[in-house]
Order: C-alpha cells, then structure tokens, then sequence
C-alpha cells in the first residue's frame, strides 16, 4: 500500500539575478513539496532537495523521484523555482531569463536551512539533487564560496547528485567540504560537453569529493520524460560557459567578459544559445537504473556520516580521473 505523505511547505528564498546579489536580494517566500517516508518509518529521516529542471515540476521527473526516495526511507523537499516567482509554463527563452542560476542555488540554500529546523530531519544526513539546469545547481552548491554567498553557515549537504545538469559554470576558488558527488548523464545528450563535464569533475576531486561519473550510452536528455514520443527542445545551451571569481562575478569564458548586469546575462546566453535544440525521449531502463544508483549514493554519503568517517572520503592520488562507466 502507498502511504506517502505529501504537503506543502513554506521556503523563505530570495531572487538574486547575478552571484554578487546574493544576500542582498529580495526576500522571496515560495511552496515545497515536502513527502515523508511511509508511517512505519520513524524520524529523524534522512532527507533530499530536489532542485528542479527549467522546464518546471514534471509528474515523472521531480516528482515520480521524491516518491520513490520517500518509499526508501527519505523526506524529499521538491523545488518549484519558477512557480515560485510566477514563471510557471512561460516559454522557454522567460524561463531562462527569468529564474537565474544564482536564484536556484537561494532556493536550494534555502530549503536546506528549512530542513535543519525541522525536529523530523537529520540535519548531517540532507542530500542535493539535481535535474538539468538543477543538476548544475546540484554541482554548485557543493563549494564553499557558494555556501558562504547564500549564508548557509555551517550547515552543508551531505552529497550531491546531478541528473543530464548543465556543465556550464565552474568556480575559481573550488574549496569544499568533499562531500561525494554523483553525476549521471546520457551518452547521446545534445547537451553534453565531456571536456567541461571532465573539468567540473576535476574541481570536484581536487576539493577532495569522491566523484562518480555514470554514463549510459543510449541514453538521450530528459530520460525521465513523461511522454513516450520523443521530442525535441528548442533552444540549446551547450556552448555556454562561465567562471566564477572568488568575489562571485561571473565571467564568459568565450570573451572573457564579466557579466555583472541582468543584460549582460541575456547576452551571454544568447551567445551561447544554439536553435538546433535538444532531442528528448523516455528510456524507463535508465530511470531505473539510476533510482538505483542514487540509493547507493545517498546511503553510501550516510553510512559515512553515521559511522563517523571522513565525509570527504579520501583525496584523489595525482592524474587519478574520475570514473567513468557506460552503461548499456
């Protein structure tokens, strides 16, 4: 019997366009979904943010995932960034230019300070997971810079993982907590580029995290789609990339550029910005497999935090790469 328990909750956020506005931006109050474990599971549980893609809340993606880590024991927050700043079901070229990088990662600092309030979670055992431009938001909110910028304090995830994320942006000063890191992509992802994807992953290593890097080969971008008929979307973002210096401005890393205004963003992305799309389709054999891996990765990041040992895991040896493995 399916006894998950869903509600919604308040997330107290704020809407910085650019990484320098954060903490200065304002004050931005939006809905969660929060779903418990089944009844006979007792707290304090374990828990998930889910950082969500730009295409908004999708019933077999954010959504289907929470359910399925709630089953397995964990509390799930669900993120809606741009329901959240009445965005949602805008064309695609609003969505991008209406909810910022630096707004997701506000709302997911956000619901990590929300949860480590609650007397149900276990505040050392709160994970970050993402889809697409949220599997970036994912990646991100594992440096320190950019936990201090959004004033989390103490307070850290325990991993992180990224679905199909954009690899996009890259952090100058990459210190962090290491905490382990799982990124899961599709070998035929119009989005996908293994040089940036290798780099982030080198920053994520040399700041001491574990990284597991997952491919599958047949896999396509949004895997997790509702509809079996693939589709293709209009606007890819592939070329885009950026730096972030320790004082938060972001730079183009075609021009080298800041990007230091609203406008300035909307011309880095339109730089960027290919009209030869994204192709699109369902593959519930990847689902599957990667609800599984992200089992083990949540539980591996616990069974460390429980037993006590080096959350950061060991530091890799000199030339060591991540791993890489296809899956067919």
């Amino acid at each position: 019997m399916d006894d998950i328990r869903y509600e919604l909750v308040e997330i107290h956020t704020s809407s910085p366009v650019l990484f320098t506005d954060a903490g200065a931006a304002p004050g931005l109050t939006m809905k969660g979904e929060f779903y418990r474990p089944p009844a006979h599971i007792a707290p304090p549980y374990p828990a998930v943010v889910v950082s969500d893609g730009r295409g908004g809340l999708k019933l077999a993606r954010e959504r289907s995932y929470a359910r399925h880590l709630a089953e397995h024991g964990y509390a799930v927050l669900v993120l809606d960034s741009l329901a959240g700043r009445g965005l949602g079901g805008v064309a695609q070229p609003m969505r991008l230019l209406g909810v910022t990088e630096a707004m997701m990662l506000a709302d997911a600092f956000a619901a990590l300070a929300a949860l480590t309030q609650r007397a149900d979670i276990a505040p050392q055992r709160i994970h970050h997971l993402g889809f697409a431009a949220g599997g970036l938001t994912a990646l991100l909110s594992a440096f320190d810079q950019m936990r201090r910028a959004f004033g989390a304090g103490e307070a850290a995830f325990a991993s992180h993982a990224s679905c199909y994320g954009s690899q996009a942006l890259r952090l100058v000063d990459y210190r962090s907590r290491g905490a382990p890191v799982a990124i899961f992509y599709g070998g035929q992802d119009d989005t996908l580029n293994h040089a940036r994807l290798d780099l982030l992953a080198g920053d994520l290593m040399s700041a001491g995290s574990k990284v597991r890097i997952v491919g599958y080969d047949a896999a396509y971008h949004a895997w997790d789609r509702e509809e079996d008929k693939p589709a293709n979307g209009r606007i890819n973002l592939r070329r885009l990339a950026g730096r972030i210096d320790p004082d938060g401005l972001l730079h183009d890393d075609e021009s080298g550029r800041p990007v230091a205004s609203a406008r300035a963003r909307a011309l880095w992305l339109a730089r960027a910005a290919s009209l030869s799309g994204v192709h699109k389709e369902r593959n519930a054999a990847v689902t599957e497999a990667v609800r599984a891996e992200l089992l083990r990765h949540f539980a591996e990041a616990d069974g460390e935090m429980v037993e006590g040992e080096a959350v950061a895991g060991a530091a890799p040896e000199p030339g060591e790469h991540p791993n890489l493995r296809f899956v067919g």
